[in-house]
Parts: C-alpha cells; sequence; structure tokens
C-alpha cells in the first residue's frame, strides 16, 4: 500500500488545497525540497516558483506561489 501524507496549503484569504498527497515538491531558499510521507517535521520559508504536490498515480496539482 502507497504511504501517503495529509496536505493543506493555506493563504491569508483561503485554504487552496486540502488533501492527501504522495509527494510534495516546494521552492525553498536553499533549492527545491521534495517531501514524502513519513519525512520529519519541517518548517520552512518558501520562495517564489512552483510547488507541485503529487497524488495517486499520475495526478498533479501546480501551485505558483508568489
Amino acid at each position: 500500500m502507497a504511504r501517503k501524507l495529509w496536505c493543506e496549503v493555506v493563504t491569508a484569504e483561503r485554504v487552496v488545497f486540502r488533501g492527501e498527497v504522495s509527494r510534495v515538491i516546494a521552492p525553498g531558499w536553499e533549492g527545491q525540497m521534495g517531501i514524502l510521507p513519513r519525512h520529519v517535521s519541517l518548517l520552512s520559508a518558501l520562495r517564489e516558483g512552483e510547488l507541485i504536490l503529487r497524488g495517486a498515480g499520475a495526478a498533479e496539482e501546480d501551485i505558483s506561489i508568489a
């Protein structure tokens, strides 16, 4: 069974995404970060770029961060 992690993307105005994903790729200040299930807790500033949320199979959600 594939492992999943719960992800919420929240702005000051609203919740942009809420659901289970298999991987998150985020643009961090030091470069792109890949976050997988069972990753240690992480708090990090993000830079402008593309947040990629990968779901089951080929499903993918791209969110622009400005």
